[in-house]
């Protein structure tokens, strides 16, 4: 077999390893091995009878050795429409500092006969994109893309290459997972997994596929899939992330959890040692002088990491071995892993306890139910223990205030990385004990019901989110400010005129305060013969929620995710009222219940003139059982509309003391009380509105992949994408 290669890549001199700047990458090209077993064409799928093009074949066959993992893919893309001609280019992609290619063949099945177009010299064209530069990664991928020539409508396209692996990390082990086997529309599918018998290998499928057909003969064990007639089960309404994942096989040389631990741990410990005459033991000199609180000193070497160190993620051998703390610091750049090295060697040098901590930040639920594997982790952060509290410090935040302000992260599991050897440890996120969010509204109503109200509103955002908001302002030009947070005033109080802006942060309570003064025009409904006049407050509904809708089947028992957990967001209003609240009642519903992992609050009174309202929701649980939100669909639907109104009926004084109370909404024939829900309705958005500021997953459950980027071309050609 023959090929040739055109090179067409941009060298981004040795920061991402594999070929050194000006070497040329190459494409092996060979007959595929003995132990692949070659696809046989089969028909197009129905569903795609009028599709531009069609996959007719996909064959995945992985064998795991001691030496590698070798990936052999195959598919067959049948060309049914001049449009389906942009797919006929056989595209793969591949990270040259521990993947090698070989092409095993690409030719082009016309009515019958096979036409070789490797064998009438076609090119091969190898670029490196870096589609992520912009997102500060640089992870080395090498694409190859062959535009054969000749190509016509019906057309079957037959490209088959093997992916070998080697891992400097895992050695002679393997490990391997599969998601979302049995996607899209394929006429024939074959997924075929071979390991040596004497190699310990475990594996997992997901409850969705069908059971495997397992046989050992000659030395090897064989383990195949038949998903000809799988159909992919629905994910569950609104259930934990972890019910999601279907189609999945996952294959692991590792028993526990501590052997994954204990096989990452020497390289953590090797770079976090820090040279002799290192530069960063004068930086340690300096946190020291500055405090002698364990806990002061771990957030300078924290916030020293995240302020001094910009983030760069460039993936070395599989993205698993961290540079030197020295080598980092000297850059003044580094990923996750560089990061965290870094700041292990600070705190170590200050004498505390700190190990570096696996986790997934895309899928860490359900963790604790997969195989022990060093794949399945994307991030790692550092586990301090100081005063026999645990403290999980991530040096890739741009800025974390105190130490007993840093939450728990949400990743739902970590595993620590120690020489022992640990299992994995849950992250609890607990709810939170006080309001991360809070909106106030104080309106000045005494000189009557259509006259200009005097109008002083506020935000409070605290924790994460306000010491980010605090960052956005230092960096934004005091006009750029300016223009962003009169818009947001203007979005949220469209009725304000506004008089001024003002925005603060207090550093020893990481709290950032926006706030706006101006002038209000209350919009009370019009003035009717022997009708009251209503006025909708501010728009404090609460618990806007819907009940899960799930379909029998898989899992459709699952509990249901609390989306906003964890959650804590407090409103109030004040509105002193014309005629000193004489002859105003109140018309609207108390909360103080808590209902599908909600705790929601609304009290309201009349007191000296003084209309207050005070809303409080919190999350309290990540999940809920799918019969208690069932059971609450209906309270948190009524909740979820309900509004509290002031009424001002003329001619009945209520007194200063008093308060009319109605569940619900005025009835019907008390005045057109609705018409004020347009214009006098300002929704408290996000918080964060406020500030200006290896594993293989199968295609999606579309027909095919686009084929207009490359990335989709290879999505093609490989049946899952790179992650």
């Amino acid at each position: 077999m023959r090929g040739r290669i055109v090179w067409a890549g941009i060298a981004l001199s040795a920061l991402a390893h594999g070929a050194q700047a000006g070497d040329a990458p190459q494409l092996s090209f060979a007959p595929a091995a003995d132990w692949v077993r070659p696809a046989t064409p089969a028909a197009a799928p129905h569903e795609m009878s009028k599709a531009d093009h069609a996959i007719t074949n996909r064959s995945i066959q992985v064998r795991y050795g001691d030496d590698g993992n070798q990936i052999y893919s195959e598919t067959m893309v049948r060309i049914q429409t001049p449009r389906g001609l942009s797919a006929a280019r056989p595209t793969v992609q591949w990270e040259p500092g521990s993947e090698t290619v070989t092409v095993n063949k690409a030719q082009l099945i016309r009515d019958g006969q096979v036409i070789d177009l490797l064998g009438r010299g076609q090119n091969f064209i190898i670029i490196r994109r870096e589609p992520d530069l912009d997102q500060a990664m640089i992870n080395g991928d090498l694409t190859a893309v062959l535009q054969p020539d000749g190509v016509e409508v019906g057309d079957i396209v037959d490209f088959a290459y093997t992916v070998t692996r080697r891992n400097q990390v895992l050695g002679p082990m393997s490990e391997d997972l599969w998601s979302g086997m049995g996607a899209g529309v394929v006429g024939k599918r074959d997924y075929r997994f071979l390991w040596p018998a004497a190699k310990p290998m475990h594996w997992r499928f997901s409850d969705d596929l069908p059971i495997p057909n397992i046989i050992t003969a000659n030395g090897e064990t064989e383990l195949t899939i038949n998903a000809d007639t799988y159909v992919r089960p629905p994910v569950p309404d609104q259930a934990p992330d972890r019910y999601g994942r279907l189609g999945e096989v996952q294959f692991s040389q590792f028993s526990t959890w501590a052997e994954v631990s204990a096989r990452m741990a020497p390289y953590y410990d090797k770079a976090a040692v820090l040279a002799p005459d290192s530069p960063l033991k004068a930086e340690v000199a300096k946190i020291r002088a500055a405090s002698d609180d364990p806990k002061v000193q771990a957030a300078a070497a924290l916030r020293l990491v995240q302020q001094k160190v910009r983030y760069l993620y460039v993936r070395a051998n599989d993205g698993f071995v961290p540079p030197a703390a020295d080598l980092t610091w000297l850059r003044r750049w580094g990923d996750c892993k560089a990061k965290t090295a870094l700041l292990i060697a600070l705190l170590r040098e200050l004498g505390l306890t700190a190990d570096p901590a696996l986790v997934d930040i895309n899928a860490g639920d359900g963790m604790d139910r997969r195989l022990p594997a060093l794949a399945l982790f994307d991030h790692i952060m550092v586990r301090a223990t100081i005063g026999g509290k645990v403290y999980w410090l991530d040096g890739t935040h741009d800025i974390d205030g105190t130490l007993d302000q840093i939450n728990v992260p949400g990743e739902k599991w970590a595993l620590p990385v120690t020489d022992a050897g640990e299992t994995l440890q849950p992250l609890v996120v607990p709810p939170f004990d006080h309001p991360v969010a809070e909106r106030h509204l104080d309106l000045d109503a005494s000189a009557g019901f259509d006259a200009p109200a005097k109008a002083h509103a506020e935000v409070v955002i605290r924790g994460h989110r306000a010491l980010e908001a605090n960052t956005d302002l230092q960096e934004a030009l005091p006009e750029q400010i300016d223009a962003k947070m009169r818009l947001y005033w203007k979005t949220q109080y469209p009725w304000i005129a506004i008089d001024s802006i003002d925005e603060s942060f207090d550093p020893a309570t990481a709290e950032m305060h926006y706030v706006m003064d101006g002038q209000a025009q209350m919009r009370w409904t019009k003035a009717k013969d022997g009708q009251p006049r209503f006025l909708e407050t501010d728009g404090y509904s609460i618990a806007v929620a819907k009940a899960p809708s799930r379909k029998k089947g898989l899992n459709d028992d699952a509990p249901v995710k609390v989306a906003a957990f964890p959650d804590y967001v407090r409103s109030t209003e004040a509105i002193r009222l014309p005629n000193e609240g004489k002859g105003i009642s109140i018309i609207g519903r108390p909360v103080d219940e808590t209902v599908a992992g909600t705790a929601m609050k609304r009290t309201f009174a009349i007191k000296d003139g003084v209309f207050t309202l005070e809303t409080t929701e919190r999350t309290v649980a990540a999940e809920v059982p799918l019969a208690e939100a069932m059971s609450g669909a209906d309270e948190l639907k009524a909740l979820g509309v309900s509004r509290v109104f002031l009424q001002a009926q003329p001619g009945t004084p209520v007194g200063d003391s008093g308060a009319a109370v109605v569940d619900g909404t005025p009835a019907a024939g008390q005045g057109d009380a609705q018409t004020v829900v347009s214009g006098h309705h300002a929704v408290w958005s996000n918080p964060d509105a406020v500030a200006p500021g290896t594993h293989h997953d199968a295609l999606p459950d579309t027909a095919t992949p686009p084929v207009d980027t490359l990335d989709g071309l290879a999505q093609l050609y490989s049946g899952f994408t790179r992650n």
